[in-house]
């Protein structure tokens, strides 16, 4: 593995005393744009990210700035392309809005970025956290209280709020009422 991708850029050096010094290693400008390209090529990250990153690679904030200009002007690094992403990503996995906007904070970027918006736009909530209920408890949905608790403690675990939650577990038990009434009123013979 070559220094450049090294995640400590300093090492210790033995003095003939016995003293340890830190000596740092001078990254160049070069090993800095490898790095960055690296991450990039892997996964896309937000700018909030790559300056982290590349801050504990041991860059320093004049590189970090050079080589993100860089990034940007070839089209290899866009806040809008990372968060698109990540806002699908996140629907995909069945996240609320509330996790969604988290975890575009937690990268460095604007809860109310326009991707959500974007991709939001015309979700129904109360049907996805109904359809999430229901795929992960069964389409029967109990109606003791140990176990509606457990059902809105999932789904706002899974970012979804009070309000969309309760509302989902309400649609699910008048599902089962409504199959329940069906039922008795059907004779198998």
């Amino acid at each position: 593995m070559s220094r450049a991708f090294s995640k400590k850029p300093t090492s210790k050096r033995a003095n003939a005393d016995g003293s340890d010094d830190e000596e740092a290693i001078v990254i160049t400008a070069q090993q800095v744009w490898n790095k960055a390209l690296s991450l990039q090529g892997r996964r896309e990250h937000s700018r909030a990210e790559l300056i982290q990153k590349l801050t504990q690679f041991g860059a320093s904030q004049e590189q970090i700035d050079e080589v993100l200009k860089r990034l940007i002007e070839y089209s290899l690094q866009s806040d809008d392309r990372f968060a698109e992403s990540l806002v699908r990503t996140q629907l995909l996995r069945g996240r609320g809005q509330r996790s969604i906007k988290q975890a575009l904070q937690q990268r460095g970027l604007d809860a109310e970025h326009p991707a959500l918006v974007e991709q939001a736009s015309d979700i129904d909530w109360n049907a996805r956290a109904l359809s999430l209920l229901q795929r992960r408890f069964g389409a029967e949905l109990s109606r003791e209280a140990k176990d509606k608790a457990r059902y809105i403690r999932f789904l706002q675990y899974r970012g979804f709020s009070m309000g969309q939650a309760m509302a989902a577990m309400q649609a699910g038990l008048r599902q089962n009422q409504g199959v329940d009434a069906a039922d008795r009123d059907i004779d198998p013979y």
